[in-house]
């Protein structure tokens, strides 16, 4: 799990590249994202945008987030152009 601040944002391309390096893979299988609750919605975008960034370019297979309400994933899947989403329930 990566656990991003506002100020890191520019570290998470640099998270998957050293990841990669240190489990000496191509790619990382998957890569959870949760944010601090006082996460303003455009600093998400930001981090989110470079996770993309991570998925397009074959460095991530599969990205998430958790420890989001409802209300929280339906404003993410509404900008995250990365946004398959499936909710399940115990």
């Amino acid at each position: 799990m990566l656990y991003v601040y506002a100020s890191q944002v520019n570290l998470c391309r640099h998270f998957c590249i050293l990841v990669k390096a240190d489990l000496g893979t191509e790619y990382i299988d998957n890569l959870l994202i949760s944010f601090p609750p006082e996460t303003q919605e455009e600093s998400k975008q930001e981090v989110w945008t470079r996770v993309e960034e991570c998925v397009t370019s074959s460095d991530v297979l599969l990205a998430g987030v958790c420890d989001m309400d409802i209300t929280e994933l339906q404003s993410f899947h509404s900008w995250a152009k990365v946004s398959d989403l499936t909710v399940t329930r115990p």
